[in-house]
């Protein structure tokens, strides 16, 4: 079954004429959707608008309008809401917490938010008297998603360990190091055969000359 979804003006809240089918996106923003210029034109929408999208029960969400002639004219393209995702807290920011996470930190983070989330994210959440940062295990479908209040959250499973996200940052760093050193010792090599060259047609100029000198001036 198709999913529908009214689109109105998050400035004015005035209802489209009509409804249009959700196609899936093929970008991993979150917060865009796109949809046929000529249906923009009908709603008076320009491109970077911020639109206010409707689902099923009444959901909604805010998005900027992007347009896109691939995407037909009775539809709009956005990423879809996630069926469950996987997140857990980093180590070293839940010293001393106590009570329930879940309830403290993300319930309220993502209620009736329709936050989008990437696998591998990291954020902070602030809840009570201190600030919690929470990684992305997992999301399904796929590596992003939006979350909304029929997404499934788990928070089970031993928090992540900074250590393992500050080796990764390292890393990554060192891959980097790694290569700009190799890209500044080929720039190296390159700058000396370039020298070499040079000084080879300098020696075979200079040799010819000699030979020159030595047949035609001196007659030997």
């Amino acid at each position: 079954m198709a999913h529908l979804a009214e689109l109105s003006d998050s400035k004015s809240g005035k209802k489209s004429p009509y409804r249009l089918v959700v196609d899936e996106a093929v970008n991993d923003d979150n917060s865009v959707v796109a949809l046929h210029p000529e249906t923009m034109k009908k709603l008076q929408i320009i491109h970077g608008d911020i639109i206010l999208v409707k689902g099923k029960k009444r959901k909604d969400t805010v998005c900027i309008a992007n347009a896109d002639d691939t995407c037909e004219e009775l539809k709009i393209m956005m990423n879809k809401y996630g069926e469950r995702v996987h997140i857990l807290p980093v180590d070293d920011t839940i010293e001393g917490v106590t009570g329930n996470l879940f309830d403290t930190y993300l319930k309220p983070y993502f209620m009736e938010a329709y936050r989008p989330v990437k696998k591998g994210d990291l954020f902070l959440v602030r809840g009570g008297m201190r600030s919690v940062e929470f990684k992305v295990i997992e999301t399904d479908p796929g590596e992003y998603c939006v979350v909304s209040p029929e997404t499934k959250i788990f928070c089970e499973g031993e928090p992540v360990r900074r250590e393992d996200e500050d080796s990764e940052d390292t890393m990554g760093e060192e891959i980097i190091s790694s290569f700009n050193e190799m890209l500044a010792a080929v720039k190296m090599e390159m700058s000396m055969l370039k020298m070499l060259g040079l000084a080879n047609i300098v020696l075979s100029v200079f040799l010819c000359f000699i030979l020159f000198y030595v047949i035609v001036v001196l007659k030997v």
